[in-house]
């Protein structure tokens, strides 16, 4: 059964010493052939060292197996750190929404999405 909650399906966590450094989540969109990126984490002790690329390797893949036509995702104009992650990863600038955080705690940052062919 589908949970409303949860709409990733599909989850990759690298785990180094038993602690968690980093994990994604995808879920597939059929009617535009789009694979969602809904989350994606490094830990900031661990950047900068192949493990971002290394999960987004297995994020293209599944993308592959389902025939997606891009990956999809979308950030916070408040995270440089990941807008420029995403771009060295070959995502692009795809669109932006001023008002999604609205009457949230976010509210005042604005969404950046990013896409990237596979």
């Amino acid at each position: 059964m589908d949970d409303p909650e949860r709409p990733w399906t599909t989850a990759w966590v690298a785990v180094d010493d038993a602690q968690i450094v980093g994990f994604a989540a995808v879920g597939f969109q059929a009617w535009n052939r789009r694979l969602v990126l809904w989350h994606f984490y490094v830990d900031a002790s661990r950047r900068g060292q192949g493990l971002g690329r290394a999960l987004m390797e297995a994020v293209l893949a599944a993308a592959m197996a389902r025939d997606a036509r891009h990956i999809w995702l979308e950030t916070s104009n408040r995270n440089p750190p990941g807008v420029a992650a995403y771009q060295a990863l070959g995502f692009s600038l795809s669109g932006l929404d001023l008002t999604l955080y609205d009457g949230t705690p976010a509210e005042g940052e604005f969404a950046l999405f990013f896409s990237r062919a596979v």
